[in-house]
């Protein structure tokens, strides 16, 4: 697997596990949503400033852009039933949820 597409698959992995949709982190990266869908496609290279401000959204160190691996970020199964069961709820429910999740 090549550099960008391990990249890619963090950043995807990572935006997906943050439950954000593309739009939303590319409007807080001033970036068009078509740019960071090929970063997430590996289509395109991350540029550094960029993948500093994916490291900074995510929460992550900006030297594990390049260190893990796809695998290390990637939702495990009962991650993913969690995250559907979310996305399917009521509003009022994923913000009650959201109050009890938060420290």
């Amino acid at each position: 697997m090549s550099e960008r597409q391990m990249v890619a698959g963090i950043i995807r992995e990572a935006r997906l596990r943050a439950g954000v949709p593309q739009a939303e982190i590319a409007r807080l990266l001033g970036a068009s949503q078509t740019a960071l869908s090929a970063w997430e496609r590996g289509d395109e290279p991350v540029p550094f400033a960029r993948r500093a401000q994916l490291a900074g959204l995510y929460g992550f160190d900006l030297s594990l852009i390049a260190g893990l691996d796809a695998e290390s970020v990637a939702l495990t199964d009962d991650e993913r039933s969690l995250l559907t069961a979310f996305r399917h709820m009521p509003a009022a429910d994923r913000r009650a949820l959201l109050e009890l999740a938060r420290p």
